[in-house]
């Protein structure tokens, strides 16, 4: 199959090369893969049980030689068929070290006191920048030689256009910036990992102590202060240097904005600009009577992890011959883990594309309430995306497609699965749409903010980007008990590990709704239309991607009006809106 472009965590598939370009982190799902029209059989797959996939040692060397020597005879091939089965002998070996950098990253989760394993992950992420920038420099070589033309002919115009844009955006000049970037977040993932606070001389995770059940208005107060005021300097210093050496690293690569550099980087086909005329669509069309909602949550119904993972396991196995496959396989290999541990990493779901082993990984952290199945169900459906694009040998996604598999499965399962346990559909319901404007407007608020902080002068301090978070969060209808002053969203760790990914979830959201709102209106039609998006070629614009389903795309004029409106007549009273 030739080799793939790779992202650390994040699949960005393109046939024909691997990279493993800037590290960020799995928060909320990210596997990242392409199109099959028909489900694939398990067998075939180098899968082994998740207890025995083995990770190898972070020592790129070997293939940084197999690279430059594949550079070194870019001349000698007559026909470009023969340098890609040069590219696939070498295809395995990549593979193998960027799965064993994801087993040890999950590893680093599992075990988040252990050192050892925090340190085996920290440098499987600074070779990754390494291998990336050679495998850069071979590509470009590529695409600078004779074989050039029929080079982008086998890869086809989306894929060769986004082979394109990586070049653009890793520069070797940019290297020793992104570098030290990565230093600087991974100093900040394990500050982040470690950090505690103190009650009754014990020392515990925020979350932790947010729940316990007798805590006192002052222990609260001690707690909010030891967490997010005593930390907060040295967070938002790291961000105010890592947003510098964005700055730098897309001015090495020619670009004048680092915030266009991050959304070509991402392989995206809007702008920040359309991004902003969507910013403002939400803050007109949803934003303002936000503050009417009125629903019970229906995702506080308590649910063990028990009861709660058979009843999706059922659930899905019940739908679609698919759905029942992918989840027998992960069974099958191990390949899940949800369960509360006092030394697993909590507060995260996501889910890892281990692609040596032609096959995803989904990770949770169970909180034993309903709002953990839908978390699953989630991630599930960034697994199906992954687990059914095995044998797909050209294919180029993106986060915003990747996401709406998530978010889509989650909208059209929503009261099958309320019904599977009990709770009551409508309430759910309402509680998912609520959910959707929360990811709508704080997600945009969010790629508002550092849209905005990238903007600030370059003497920026600390406080500037807490008043700017405040400001923000009050734009779009969010009231920070913190004042003027929001600290809160150093715990964000999309900000640090993959910048501007938060947008992502912005357009994915509005597709996700669309979904939802044609599985209400006629049942069976959202599920039909999100099994077709799994048999649809990731090879085309996102919004080329929705309209072969039948959904519209974010983008399109009046699409955010429709959605707000939408959502308004379920979630706000008649009488607030005769009001």
């Amino acid at each position: 199959m030739g080799l793939f472009l790779n992202m650390k965590h994040q699949k960005f598939g393109i046939s024909k090369i691997v990279a493993v370009v800037t590290a960020t982190t799995l928060l909320c799902g990210c596997s990242f893969f392409s199109n099959k029209s028909d489900t694939v059989p398990l067998n075939g797959r180098r899968t082994v049980p998740f207890s025995q996939m083995e990770i190898q040692e972070a020592d790129i060397s070997n293939l940084t030689t197999q690279i430059q020597e594949l550079e070194s005879k870019l001349g000698e091939f007559s026909d470009v068929k023969q340098l890609l089965e040069q590219e696939e002998a070498l295809n395995e070996n990549l593979e193998v070290f960027d799965t064993s950098g994801a087993l040890a990253d999950l590893q680093s989760y599992l075990h988040s006191s252990d050192q050892q394993l925090r340190q085996q992950s920290e440098e499987f992420s600074v070779q990754s920048e390494q291998l990336n920038s050679y495998v850069i420099e071979y590509l470009r070589k590529v695409m600078e030689s004779p074989l050039a033309d029929a080079y982008r002919e086998e890869m086809g115009e989306y894929a060769s256009s986004q082979i394109d844009r990586q070049l653009a955006t890793n520069s070797p000049n940019a290297v020793e910036f992104m570098q030290k970037r990565q230093q600087l977040d991974n100093q900040y993932n394990e500050k982040l990992s470690n950090l505690r606070v103190e009650v009754d001389g014990k020392e515990m995770r925020i979350n932790e102590v947010l729940e316990l059940p007798n805590l006192t208005s002052e222990q609260f107060y001690q707690a909010i202060n030891d967490y997010y005021i005593e930390n907060y300097e040295e967070f938002a210093n790291l961000y105010l240097e890592m947003i510098q050496l964005d700055k730098q690293a897309a001015a090495a690569c020619g670009y004048e904005d680092a915030v266009q550099w991050r959304y070509d980087s991402f392989g995206r086909d809007y702008t920040p600009q359309q991004a902003q005329q969507l910013f403002a669509e939400i803050k007109e069309y949803i934003v303002p009577w936000m503050a009417e909602m009125e629903y019970n949550d229906g995702m506080t119904l308590a649910l063990s992890e028990e009861k709660g993972v058979s009843t999706v396991k059922k659930l899905l196995q019940e739908t679609d011959p698919l759905l029942k496959e992918t989840w027998n396989f992960m069974e099958q290999n191990e390949l899940f883990s949800l369960g509360a541990d006092s030394d697993k990493m909590s507060g995260i779901a996501f889910t890892m594309p281990l692609s040596a082993y032609d096959a995803p990984f989904v990770y949770a952290y169970w909180q034993s309430s309903l709002r953990d199945a839908f978390t699953l169900v989630h991630e599930f459906g960034h697994a199906v995306d992954n687990y059914s694009q095995f044998g797909n040998e050209a294919y180029i996604t993106d986060l915003d497609k990747s996401e709406t598999f998530s978010q889509g499965l989650e909208q059209v399962l929503q009261q099958k699965l309320a019904k599977a346990v009990g709770a009551d559909p409508k309430q759910v319901m309402q509680s998912s749409w609520g959910d959707m404007v929360q990811t709508i407007t704080y997600q945009a608020a969010l790629e508002d903010f550092q849209m905005r902080a990238y903007a600030l002068p370059e003497d920026a301090q600390p406080m500037d980007l807490a008043k700017l978070f405040a400001d923000v969060l009050e734009e779009y209808g969010y009231y920070s008990a913190f004042g003027e002053y929001d600290t809160t969203w150093f715990e964000v760790t999309h900000l640090f590990d993959a910048p501007f990914y938060t947008m992502s979830y912005v357009t994915s959201a509005t597709a996700a709704l669309e979904l939802g709102r044609m599985e209400t209106s006629q049942p069976g039609s959202g599920l039909e239309a999100w099994l077709k998006l799994v048999e649809t070629d990731r090879n085309q614009s996102f919004e080329s991607f929705l309209k072969e389903a039948g959904i519209a795309s974010p983008f399109e004029q009046g699409r955010m009006q429709e959605c707000g409106e939408f959502l308004k007549e379920n979630l706000v009273s008649q009488q607030a809106k005769a009001a």
